[in-house]
């Protein structure tokens, strides 16, 4: 659990203790059991749309299953992401990463053209863009605060909007939304929160 995924905040006494006194029983099961239920638990009840709930080891493995899956729910090929947008080392989503967008961001990747790429927080630009690839659109990733792009949150409009069109494509609409959704909200504006440490 890298860098800003630590969703449950960094250094918190309870979930300290926590692990000392899991780290007694074991610390890596690879399988469901009673601490992932209860933990899915939480989150669904955090997160009232997350009724499915997969653990992963990265957030790049996080967005390859993503990625993946809305190829594979939609058999479209191309994903959209924003101008400036970090969804981890996974081939199919680095692209236009840094400034100034259009130079290649690793010579190792493949099958770029399968990845388009959108202006941030420009509505029109963007649905034109994805306008243009709407009949291949798998699926648009979005960061609602863009993280590694200097924390830079989305317009209620744009991801609104975004959203629409996404829906009516019958493509996926995807939120890599790990920084804002628990990290600002759980481990940063509210560092005191009562965390149930069983």
């Amino acid at each position: 659990m890298g860098h800003w995924s630590l969703i449950l905040g960094h250094g918190q006494k309870n979930v300290k203790d926590a692990i000392k006194k899991q780290i007694e029983k074991s610390w890596m099961y690879g399988t469901v059991n009673e601490q992932t239920i209860k933990l899915s638990e939480l989150i669904s009840k955090a997160v009232p749309v997350a009724e499915k709930i997969r653990y992963v080891t990265s957030g790049t493995e996080a967005t390859m299953y993503a990625v993946r899956l809305a190829r594979s729910v939609t058999g479209k090929k191309i994903i959209a992401k924003i101008d400036g947008g970090w969804h981890g080392y996974t081939s199919d989503l680095l692209k236009s990463v840094n400034w100034p967008f259009k130079e290649s961001e690793s010579s190792g990747t493949v099958n770029d053209e399968k990845i388009v790429s959108i202006p941030y927080n420009n509505l029109e630009d963007s649905l034109k863009i994805l306008k243009k690839h709407s009949k291949n659109l798998a699926g648009v990733i979005i960061e609602p605060v863009l993280g590694g792009g200097g924390c830079i949150p989305a317009t209620k409009e744009y991801l609104k909007g975004i959203q629409e069109f996404v829906h009516k494509n019958k493509s996926l609409f995807i939120l890599d939304e790990i920084v804002t959704g628990f990290r600002f909200r759980y481990g940063c504006l509210y560092p005191t929160m009562k965390l149930d440490p069983d």
